[in-house]
Parts: structure tokens; C-alpha cells; sequence
């Protein structure tokens, strides 16, 4: 088996973290996670620029660029929210993906709520209808700049790097991603390996024995009736859960300027705005190969596009085959067509992500090693205790490069 995948870190563009990130062993590359905060102050796009080509990249050194959690108006980012804000945010990612040369752009497919006791399978369709405005924005726009436009795979509760408990009823199960490329052919996917055991984890937990909380998200997950909310109250409108956007917004972190209702792209201004030179014969670093699966609506370039996969009010999620809880090894199946970058951590019970390589409940040995042939990007995606000292991101990249010697002696025949 060839190897395809390049070998990637994660890093905030931060000078700190950059240090760290680009020494030996040097990766190839780096999946910048630029938070709101990366993208606010009004000089952000020569900023960002100047940070990171300060350092001498290597030829061929592969830049991802990944949207925040938060979006402009401080709110958590919400893909089924075609806000100016939210426009502005996929903007300015974009802005910095193609100013860096990067390969690939990601955002989460996710619509936060704070409360998941009105999930039905009517709510998870029309929820991921919602998208489609945003997403085929951002898309457009990625394939205007020569950036894979990416959606990443959520776990069923969402910690948002804030100790916080949300949930998204789009973005956990792996059957939403080839209905979204079924309307986006470009359309690719970031897979959290970390975020899909979290998934399957939650498919396997009787919800009898989790926290009240998120007893009706694992109750519809399974397809069982709400239960009554813990107190004994019946789940009610004024109960159901909201989306973010509708309740009082956090505190700005910086503010908005020039944002448009149109749909026009702002671009960035004419002075400063730099551009990583281009790799040679015009193509674009870690672009789609020629021949790329492309997946097109079926029937004449007419012919309606499919609602998203009917399940009845009652029945169980798309996190099971039939009556069995789907596994890791089924999830990765189901979105291999699609999946151009994994995330690769490991993950335990329903909050446990980002672990590293080998703590955790899944075996990740054959899955990465299977994906290292067809995948174009793997990113080590493990939680540090001091974000500034990426040491378990280390552990993992060796992991993977010891990955081929490890088979062999364990019997198993990488190649």
C-alpha cells in the first residue's frame, strides 16, 4: 500500500506555538486552528501573513486553515445562521487560506443548542436543510480561491474548548455528509476520529445510566420516546432546544465593520494583502487529484436533489445499522469516499475526546493505517495540558510513523 497522507500538527497561529510545531521532527504540515480572536483586530489578514511566513517553510509544506468556534459577533458558530457575521467569518478564513498558499479550508458542521430535549428525526432533517445557504456560500467561495472546502464531524456533546455542554443535531451522524455532497460535489470531509468513537460511544450508553441531562439526546439517538425532563416536567417549545443565535449573544470580541447583507465576497484591502507564492505549473499543494470521486445528484443535471435519508419519528439514528450500534470501523466506512483529512486522537465514554494514541477505547492502528492510503491529510488532533508544548500531538506523530514497523511485528502486513 502507498503512503498518501502528509503527516500534519496542529497549531494556533501564536509565535509560542508556531516554535513549537515547526522544529524537529518537522512535520508536513499544519492545520491552523485561528480562533476569533486570530481573525478580529483590523490588521489581522498582514498579521497572520507575516507570522507565519517568518518561519522558512520547507518546500512542499502543507497549510490547512480551520474556522473558529465562535463566530464575529461572538456567538458560537452556527452553519444553519447565513448571518453577515457568519459570511464575514467564512471571509476572512478563506482570505488567510489563500494568502498562505494553504491546501484546504475546514468549518464544523454543527447548529449549537443548549438543550437536546426536542431532537426528532423531522428537526435533524429540516436542521441540515438549513445549511445548505451558508454552506453553499463558503463552498463558492473556497473554490473561487483554490481551497478543498471541508466540514468536519461533531461529537454528540460538544465541550467548545470551554468546559461547556452543547449539542448539535447535525454533524454526529456520518449519513449528513454524502447528502450535503450530493448538493456540493466539491464538498469533502475533515474526519474526527476522536469526535466519531464519542459518536458510537453514544449509541451504546443506556440512557438510563448517564447524567439527566443528556438522557434525551442518547434516547434519541436509540429512536426511544422523550422522556420527561428531570423534575417530572413534560418537554414543552419553551424547553426545546434553541438555537444559540436566539438567546443573548456573549459580549462581542471585537467589532464588526463593513459587514453586507449581499451575498458579494468583501475582499481583503489592496495594501498588505500578501500572497504565499504559488507551487510550480499553477497547482495548488495537496489539491483534489485528477479523478476524484465527484458526487453528482442522480438523474439529469435536473432531476431533484433527495431530501435528507427518511427514518421514521421513532426509529433509531444513523449511528446504527438496523437495530446494532454502529462501530468506528462502520463510521469510517461510510464517510471514506469523502474524507480528505482525519483528525487522529482518541476518545473515551461521551466526554472524553482529544486523548492520546493509545489511551482511549479504539484501536487505532488499523484504521490509520488503512487511512494513511487514502486519505490526503492526517492531523495529530490530541487535547495538551499547555497548548504551548504540543507533546502528546508529538506522541501520536511518531505513533503514526512508527505505524508500518508496529504491524509487522504484530503479523499484520501494512503494505
Amino acid at each position: 500500500m502507498n503512503i498518501l497522507a502528509k503527516l500534519l500538527l496542529k497549531a494556533r497561529p501564536t509565535l509560542t506555538q508556531l516554535r513549537d510545531r515547526l522544529r524537529p521532527p518537522w512535520p508536513d504540515g499544519l492545520e491552523l486552528y485561528l480562533d476569533v480572536a486570530d481573525l478580529s483586530d483590523d490588521n489581522w489578514a498582514i498579521r497572520l501573513y507575516d507570522l507565519v511566513m517568518a518561519f522558512a517553510l520547507p518546500t512542499g509544506f502543507t497549510l490547512i486553515v480551520e474556522g473558529p468556534l465562535r463566530s464575529l459577533d461572538g456567538s458560537y458558530f452556527d452553519l444553519t445562521a447565513d448571518t453577515p457575521a457568519n459570511r464575514e467569518l467564512v471571509d476572512r478564513l478563506i482570505g488567510c487560506g489563500r494568502s498562505l498558499g494553504a491546501a484546504a479550508a475546514n468549518i464544523h458542521l454543527v447548529a449549537p443548542v443548549t438543550r437536546c430535549d426536542g431532537f426528532t428525526r423531522a428537526l435533524h432533517a429540516a436542521t441540515l436543510k438549513r445549511t445548505l445557504s451558508l454552506l453553499g456560500y463558503y463552498v463558492e467561495h473556497c473554490e473561487a480561491a483554490g481551497l478543498i472546502p471541508l466540514v468536519e464531524n461533531m461529537p454528540p456533546v460538544l465541550r467548545m474548548r470551554e468546559g461547556a455542554f452543547v449539542y448539535s443535531i447535525i454533524g454526529v451522524e456520518p449519513g449528513d455528509f454524502p447528502w450535503l455532497a450530493m448538493h456540493f460535489p466539491s464538498l469533502r470531509v475533515t474526519l474526527d476520529l476522536s469526535h466519531a468513537q464519542l459518536a458510537v460511544n453514544a449509541a451504546r450508553i443506556p440512557p438510563e445510566t448517564a447524567d439527566p441531562s443528556v438522557q434525551p439526546l442518547l434516547r434519541y439517538l436509540r429512536g426511544e420516546p422523550p422522556s420527561p425532563l428531570p423534575g417530572g416536567e413534560a418537554p414543552s417549545d419553551s424547553s426545546r432546544g434553541l438555537p444559540l443565535r436566539s438567546r443573548p449573544a456573549p459580549t462581542p470580541v471585537a467589532r464588526l465593520s463593513g459587514l453586507r447583507n449581499g451575498s458579494s465576497r468583501q475582499q481583503p484591502p489592496s495594501t498588505g494583502w500578501r500572497s504565499r507564492p504559488s507551487p510550480p505549473d499553477g497547482a495548488r499543494e495537496g489539491g483534489l487529484r485528477s479523478g476524484s470521486p465527484q458526487l453528482q445528484p442522480q438523474g439529469n443535471s435536473s432531476s431533484p436533489i433527495p431530501a435528507p435519508v427518511s427514518r421514521a419519528t421513532n426509529s433509531p439514528s444513523g449511528l446504527f445499522v438496523g437495530e446494532d450500534p454502529l462501530t468506528l470501523e462502520g463510521f469510517v466506512d461510510a464517510l471514506a469516499p469523502l474524507t480528505v483529512n482525519v483528525h487522529v486522537s482518541n476518545a473515551a465514554g461521551l466526554l472524553g475526546e482529544g486523548l492520546p494514541y493509545f489511551q482511549g477505547e479504539a484501536d487505532l492502528d488499523p484504521i490509520v493505517a488503512r487511512l494513511l492510503g487514502t486519505a490526503r491529510f492526517i492531523v495529530t488532533e490530541t487535547l495538551e495540558p499547555d497548548p504551548d508544548d504540543a507533546v502528546h500531538m508529538r506522541e501520536v506523530q511518531a505513533a503514526i510513523r512508527e505505524l508500518p514497523r508496529r504491524m509487522a511485528r504484530g503479523g499484520v502486513s501494512f503494505w
